[in-house]
Order: C-alpha cells, then sequence, then structure tokens
C-alpha cells in the first residue's frame, strides 16, 4: 500500500492542471498584463499552457532517468522516503509561492520538482512491489500500482470541480491536498522493512528470510523454498550496466521491450486525453459545466475499470489483456476522430459518440493497457536488469510523453478533430509489437520467460516472433 502512496499522490498533482486550466489562464493573464502592460494573445497562452503541463515532464525525465543511480547508493526505502520530500517541496512550491504571486515561474518550477517525484514513481512502486510480492499474485500486486494512479487521478478531477476546490479562493489547497499521501508514508515509513531482494545483495541474509516470513505469514513452508529462487536470481549475474545491455543479446531483446510497453503507455495518447478532456469536451460540443459533469463520470468510470482490469490481469495475464486492449484502442480513436471531424451541432448524435469514444479510451486503458503493462514490466525483468532497464526505458518514456505534453495543445489548435492521428498510427505499431514480440508471461517461471530473450545457438538467426 505505501507503494500505491506515492503513484497517487504524483498523478493527483499531474492530472490537477485539467481542473486548474481555466484559472490559469486568467492568473497567467493579470501576471502578463502586470508585467508587459498588455493583455496576453492567443499564442503567448498556449506557449504557457504547454510550457505549464510540460514542465512536470522535465523533471519527470530526470527523476525516471535518476532512479538507477538513486538505488546504487540508497536503499529502495530510502530512495521512497526522499521522493516523498521532493514531492512535498515541489507542491509547497506551487500551492505557496505560485498561491500568493500568481506567477507562472513559481509554477512552472513547482511542476518541475514534483516531476522529479513522478519520474522516481514510475518506477521505484513497480521494483519494490516486484521485490515483495510472490511470483503467483505478482501480476495482481502490480496492477494495482496502476490503479492507484487513477484513484489519484480520480480524486483530482473530483476535488478539481469548480463547485468543489477548482476556483480561485481554494486553489492553493487543492494542489497541497497531494502532500497528504506523502506525510503518511514518512510517519509510517520507520516500520516498512527493505525488500528480501536487497537484503540479500548487501549480504543480510538472516534478515531478509525474516522479512520473508513475515511477507509470507499464511504460507511459512515456502519461506526457505523462496529465498533460494531469490539468491538464485540473483547469483547469476551482477547488477547489469546500460552497455551490457545494449550489447548482449537476451539483455538487449529485454531492454527493446520494456521501452516498448513504457511507450505502449503513453503514445496512444493518453496524457494528452487525461490533461485535456474538459478541452475535448467542449470542443465535441459540451458546455463547461457539461464537460466537467463528463470528465468527473468518465474518470470514475476509468477507476472502477482499473480495479476490475487488475483481477482480469491476474486470470488471463498481461500480455493477452494488452493485446485486446490496443485493439479496442485503435477501434475507439478511430470513432473519436470520425465524430469530432464530422460538421454537428451540439444536440447531434457525434457529440455524444466523440464522449463515449473518449470514454471507451479511458476505460480501456485503466482496465488493461495500464495494469497489464505494469505487470508485463515485472515479469519480464529480473532483479539484476530492473533498475538499468527501467531507468534507461524510464528516460525515453518520459521523453515521449514531453512530447505528447508539449504538442497535444498545438495539435487541438491546428489540427483540431483530427489531434489523435499520431496516436492511433502509435497503437497499430503496438498492436503489432505486443503479439509477436513480447513473449507469454502466465503461469511462466522467470527461466522460461528469459529464455524468450535468450536463445540457443540453432535459434540465433531466426526472428523473436512469440506466439
Amino acid at each position: 500500500m505505501t507503494s500505491w502512496m506515492l503513484m497517487s499522490a504524483t498523478l493527483y498533482n499531474f492530472e490537477i492542471i485539467n481542473s486548474l486550466t481555466p484559472l490559469l489562464k486568467i492568473m497567467y493573464n493579470s501576471t502578463y498584463q502586470n508585467t508587459y502592460h498588455v493583455s496576453m494573445s492567443s499564442n503567448t497562452w498556449t506557449l504557457l499552457l504547454s510550457v505549464t503541463a510540460s514542465s512536470i515532464y522535465i523533471g519527470a525525465i530526470i527523476g525516471g532517468f535518476g532512479t538507477n543511480y538513486l538505488l546504487n547508493v540508497l536503499s529502495r526505502r530510502s530512495t521512497m522516503q526522499l521522493t516523498h520530500i521532493i514531492h512535498i517541496i515541489g507542491v509547497l512550491v506551487i500551492s505557496v509561492c505560485g498561491g500568493f504571486t500568481w506567477s507562472f515561474g513559481a509554477i512552472f518550477i513547482g511542476r518541475l520538482i514534483t516531476g522529479i517525484s513522478l519520474g522516481i514513481s514510475y518506477n521505484l512502486p513497480t521494483m519494490v512491489v516486484a521485490e515483495l510480492s510472490s511470483r503467483g499474485s505478482q501480476g495482481f500486486w502490480e496492477s494495482l500500482v496502476g490503479v492507484s494512479g487513477l484513484f489519484g487521478l480520480f480524486v483530482a478531477v473530483v476535488f478539481g470541480n469548480p463547485k468543489v476546490m477548482g476556483n480561485m479562493e481554494l486553489w492553493p489547497y487543492l494542489v497541497s491536498l497531494s502532500i497528504i499521501p506523502s506525510i503518511i508514508y514518512l510517519i509510517v515509513s520507520v516500520l516498512i522493512p527493505n525488500t528480501p531482494f536487497y537484503l540479500v545483495r548487501q549480504g543480510k541474509h538472516e534478515e531478509a528470510i525474516e522479512t520473508l516470513g513475515k511477507l509470507r505469514i499464511s504460507n511459512q513452508v515456502n519461506v526457505t523454498k523462496e529465498m533460494e529462487a531469490i539468491k538464485d536470481e540473483m547469483k547469476q549475474v551482477k547488477a547489469v550496466t546500460i552497455v551490457e545491455m545494449v550489447t548482449t543479446k537476451s539483455y538487449r531483446n529485454q531492454f527493446i521491450a520494456v521501452v516498448m510497453l513504457y511507450l505502449n503507455l503513453v503514445l496512444v495518447g493518453i496524457d494528452g486525453v487525461l490533461m485535456y478532456s474538459n478541452l475535448m469536451f467542449k470542443e465535441a460540443g459540451l458546455t463547461t459545466s457539461q464537460a466537467s459533469v463528463a470528465t468527473i463520470g468518465v474518470f470514475g468510470a476509468q477507476l472502477l475499470a482499473g480495479v476490475i482490469g487488475s483481477t482480469l490481469v491476474q486470470k488471463y495475464g498481461g500480455r493477452k489483456m494488452l493485446i485486446v486492449s490496443n485493439i479496442v484502442i485503435i477501434i475507439s480513436l478511430t470513432v473519436c476522430t470520425i465524430s469530432r471531424g464530422v460538421p454537428h451541432s451540439k444536440h447531434s448524435a457525434a457529440v455524444f459518440v466523440a464522449v463515449g469514444a473518449i470514454g471507451l479510451f479511458l476505460i480501456v486503458w485503466s482496465a488493461g493497457t495500464n495494469p497489464s503493462i505494469f505487470a508485463l514490466l515485472a515479469a519480464i525483468t529480473t532483479e539484476p536488469t530492473r533498475p538499468t532497464a527501467f531507468g534507461y526505458a524510464a528516460l525515453l518514456f518520459w521523453v515521449s510523453d514531453c512530447s505528447v505534453g508539449v504538442g497535444f495543445p498545438f495539435l487541438q489548435k491546428y489540427v483540431e478533430a483530427y489531434s489523435l492521428t499520431p496516436w492511433l498510427a502509435c497503437s497499430v505499431v503496438f498492436l503489432f509489437f505486443s503479439i509477436f514480440f513480447i513473449p507469454e508471461t502466465k503461469n511462466k517461471s522467470v527461466k522460461e520467460i528469459q529464455a524468450k530473450f535468450g536463445r540457443s545457438a540453432d535459434e540465433e538467426n531466426k526472428p523473436l516472433l512469440n506466439k
């Protein structure tokens, strides 16, 4: 649960920009007029909104890439504590400095700092859960990491409603809510043990056995067997470097799979939809109040879908769920683009088709893509490869994510109804990749999964197609 707190807090802060967009326009225009004595132009507003949205990605690139180095000098628990502290600092810069001064510079800097914690949150909780959970239940617990993020998104949308806290008087307190999970974690973290994998790597075998016994309290007879499996997984190789990842065939295939899974998470256009759903609903023909209600409804359904999706991932496996999700996402993006592209009035069927397609996209991403990818990331990597693979893949992930955050407002402005077509094309690529490259992990051992990446000599020249 403590791993999920970080994901909930950081994604709450990420999504809050969606609710605050109308307020930001007022604050930025006031600050701009006081500084330059002229009103802010439409192009300037688009640029400032883009920078506001994307500054969190710059921080996320730093955080995601830096996770690997932090884990080399700190324990999993200490890294988690540091990440929550960074998150608290960033939130206070936004809510206190930005709230008092209406300075877009303060908001940029605050979002950049919180972005560092966001970048780490996409790596660290997955590693911690992978090292704490048993192999049989790992997929379920990993998928809940994604669900915790959906919870943060939903809370941000509900409390960000103008009738709740998304107004000019309360918005600093709205932003500050996300420090509550961080404070709770810092208080209880002294009671949280380090993972057995970390303890074994530090040579603390007795402490690792004791920790594993507490974690598997309902199944003590398997503690010794699982401990041997941990030692067997770790004795094969020391922590793998990036040079080894890209020059060794089996590691390279694993690294490519990790990168593509991370990109599949974001390059279907999810961040653009999450941050600008209100704007998209209004452009589809809804009023401002209707768009806000539609966003809350869709995000509520998204959270429920995520909970259900976690059980489906446990039942059917991450690979099957990812393939089905990519197919439905392609369909929903196609329908949304067509319905937004045809001329319509505010009461025409095309409006409801567009809203329904966006809702379907978010629900399927939440029930399938999100939980299945978190489950697959843990399943296809091992303890020696996980920090390096996640760290460098996260760098590419957040650079790509930044392109979505920066580019989406401009796509919305200049190509309008066709702003989702780049992500539609990416979705087709990810569908084929998930079919032909990602191995089946359901009911497979670590050795069986890794055998799909490191093939025997007589298979060396064959293409890597995993059915």
